[in-house]
């Protein structure tokens, strides 16, 4: 489970400092970052909390949308990753930004209408 590992050096964790967080030991977190052992569902929705992401993204499962079973390609998933290591204040100001888009994108949409 490669994520892991990226996930704990993304929040400067040493494997023995994630292991005391989560009540296994520093071999055992060893195991989980080469593949040789899996977490049990217990200790996923732990690391999920302590690393801030949902249980998919730890198992690298592809994000679908139960409503159309729609997956994402890899630049969205890409563009999800990189939102979801900004802090909150970044998200809100990317959120404004995205959200101030479509509304122009919008007008401009009823703009071109009203003119035909």
């Amino acid at each position: 489970m490669k994520r892991i590992a990226e996930l704990r050096t993304e929040l400067k964790l040493s494997q023995t400092e994630l292991a005391k967080k989560i009540g296994v030991s520093q071999q055992t977190i060893s195991k989980y970052e080469q593949g040789i052992r899996e977490p049990d569902i217990a200790t996923l929705i732990r690391l999920a909390k302590i690393f801030n992401v949902s249980v998919d993204y730890l198992l690298e499962t592809p994000f679908i949308d139960n409503s159309c079973s729609y997956i994402l390609n890899d630049e969205e998933q890409e563009l999800i990753s990189y939102y979801k290591q900004l802090n909150k204040t970044d998200r809100h100001w990317i959120m404004g930004q995205i959200i101030d888009l479509i509304k122009k994108a919008d007008e401009q949409d009823y703009t071109n209408l009203k003119a035909q």
